[in-house]
């Protein structure tokens, strides 16, 4: 796995899996190899679940829902055509351009130039109240950060990122994110157990299912 990683320029990697209708952590990996602590680019030690890292494109879905939030829906028109927003010029992935589409086309295509044009429409404010209800702490101050969030310039931790799209998932209720489910010492006496809550519903549902 590690050698056909670095065929595609990746020298890291980490994974998280939730269950979304309860929040329990079932599988965390924190590097591609926790022995590899000599190449700098892996520093396997470090669990990149935890750590900050910009997300990329996977952060679009956050942009859509804000601004869904502001009336807008995925019948919203948007360009996808070389445009600047002041001095930041973002381009395309395939450093192409399709034209007017919909919000609904362009986050199933991964276009970065409607992204960001949305992220203009709903607001920067709109972005981040929404990562906010999602559970998204590394987002902070407005000041830090430009219409580049659209594209996932702002960094997250993964763990949170796949808690939040977790919301997605049950239908816009969020669950405390949870590893432990119970510690018994030798002699089976319970140290610790995962008290039950109730999901809590951050989004609306109509926003969810749009």
């Amino acid at each position: 796995i590690e050698e056909r990683a670095k065929r595609f320029g990746v020298n890291n990697g980490a994974v998280v899996v939730i269950d979304p209708n309860s929040g329990e952590i079932l599988s965390m990996v924190g590097s591609i190899d926790y022995w590899n602590i000599d190449d700098p680019k892996v520093d396997g030690n470090v669990n990149i679940t935890t750590s900050t890292r910009q997300v990329g494109s996977s952060a679009k879905p956050y942009t859509y829902l804000s601004s869904f939030s502001r009336g807008y829906g995925p019948w919203t028109l948007a360009p996808d055509i070389r445009m600047s927003f002041g001095n930041y010029e973002p381009d395309n992935w395939n450093k192409s351009f399709e034209g007017l589409g919909t919000a609904r086309r362009n986050l199933g295509r991964s276009r970065n130039l409607p992204a960001v044009y949305t992220l203009q429409l709903a607001g920067i404010d709109a972005l981040l109240q929404t990562t906010e209800k999602l559970g998204i702490t590394t987002l902070r101050n407005k000041a830090d950060y430009g219409l580049a969030l659209a594209l996932g310039a702002g960094e997250m931790r993964l763990l949170e990122h796949t808690a939040a799209f977790g919301v997605f998932a049950n239908e816009g209720a969020r669950n405390d994110t949870s590893s432990i489910l119970k510690v018994e010492d030798s002699r089976g006496n319970v140290l610790k157990e995962k008290e039950d809550t109730s999901p809590v519903q951050v989004i609306d549902e109509k926003q969810i299912y749009l």
